[in-house]
Parts: C-alpha cells; sequence; structure tokens
C-alpha cells in the first residue's frame, strides 16, 4: 500500500504532505522492483511516465531498483544520515573543521556581547507538552505564520502534533530540543526517536 497523488497525466509523486517528511509504504518488501513498480500501475488504474517517491531513506529500506529496460531510477535527492557510535565528544570530533570553527565563532561572540546561551532537553510527557507550546508560539511569529503554514496551537497540524508528541514522550521516543539566550527559547527542534534511529521534524527559531 503506498498513497500517491497525481501532479499531470501519467505523473504520480507518493502522498507526502506538507511538513510531513515521510512517505507511507506498507508490503512485504519495500524494495521498488519490477514486480513492485508494475503492481503500483495496476492499483493506480494506469501505466504512469514518472513516480516520484519521495522522503524514502533508501538506506534502511534496500533503495529502489530499475531491474527492466522499461524502467530507469534517478535519486531525487540525499538523505543526511549520521551514525552514532560513541559519546559525544567522538561525534563531534568527527564533524568537519569549518562547522566546529563556525560554532566557536558564534558562541564567542555571544559571550563578547554578554548574551548567555543555553541547552535544554524536554524529554518527559509534561516537559514535552510545554516544549511544545513554546515551538508552535515561535513558529506561529515568524514568517511561517505569515505565510498561514506554520504550526500553531489551534489548527490541525498542532493538535497532531500535540497529541502525537506527548504519546509518544510517555513511551521515550519524542524529545524537544531548545536553545536559550539568557534563559529564553530562540530555537527550537522536534525529533523523535525509534529501532535506534533518531529523526528531527521540525525546527523554528526566533
Amino acid at each position: 500500500t503506498m498513497p500517491a497523488v497525481r501532479n499531470a497525466p501519467a505523473v504520480y509523486e507518493t502522498f507526502a504532505p506538507s511538513q510531513l517528511p515521510v512517505s507511507f509504504v506498507i508490503g512485504d518488501s519495500v524494495t521498488f522492483d519490477r514486480r513492485t513498480i508494475r503492481g503500483i500501475a495496476r492499483a493506480l488504474g494506469s501505466p504512469f511516465l514518472m513516480l516520484s517517491v519521495l522522503n524514502f531513506d533508501s538506506s534502511a529500506f534496500g533503495g529502489i531498483t530499475a531491474d527492466d529496460r522499461a524502467y530507469e531510477s534517478r535519486p531525487y535527492a540525499d538523505t543526511m544520515g549520521i551514525a552514532v557510535n560513541a559519546d559525544f565528544d567522538h561525534y563531534w570530533g568527527q564533524r568537519s573543521k569549518k562547522l566546529r570553527d563556525n560554532i566557536k565563532r558564534y558562541q564567542a561572540r555571544c559571550a563578547k556581547a554578554g548574551i548567555e546561551l543555553g541547552f535544554r532537553e524536554a524529554a518527559d510527557p509534561e516537559a514535552v507538552a510545554s516544549a511544545f507550546e513554546t515551538y508552535a508560539t515561535i513558529e506561529s511569529a515568524g514568517w511561517k505564520g505569515k505565510q498561514g503554514t506554520a504550526i500553531s496551537l489551534d489548527n490541525d497540524q498542532g493538535k497532531f502534533y500535540a497529541d502525537a508528541l506527548v504519546r509518544m514522550a510517555h513511551r521515550g521516543e519524542a524529545k524537544i530540543f531548545e536553545l536559550l539566550a539568557d534563559d529564553v527559547v530562540i530555537a527550537s527542534r522536534i525529533a523523535v526517536f525509534s529501532g535506534g534511529h533518531g529523526v528531527f521534524l521540525e525546527a523554528t527559531y526566533d
């Protein structure tokens, strides 16, 4: 099962609504081989010239193959993934020198301006609920709020996230990370975890 939408005659893509960086694929196999592609065409009721499989992590699901001359597979975009097998110091040491130098420079600039930076992790359900309210308030006040695409406390997206994140936090599967300047949240990021993997879903900043 793979929800898909039609963008043009014979052109389809997997259903991936705004701000939802996943594709829904359910089946015995998630390898897009000849059999799978032909099955999708039958389910759609017509052949297609192009099928865009969005937000599909080939490193976790075996990738997309085209073992027939009638099909051609092209990567759409790179998916960033970082394996963390040790402590933070080891992880940070593996990042590029440019990134580490930039972070040091930003921290020094804040210190010179008398700004005290802080980092906070919300993990338990009550803390996640509170951090999500802060997240939604910041995002609603920014450019996404002006465009009507922000996650807010009273729209469908916000209500979904508020419920889902608290439920996941009860299972230890959701966290919200916050960057503070003088005890005021200036940036926030939502993350979910399962099966040894972590996915960063949304980020906002003031």
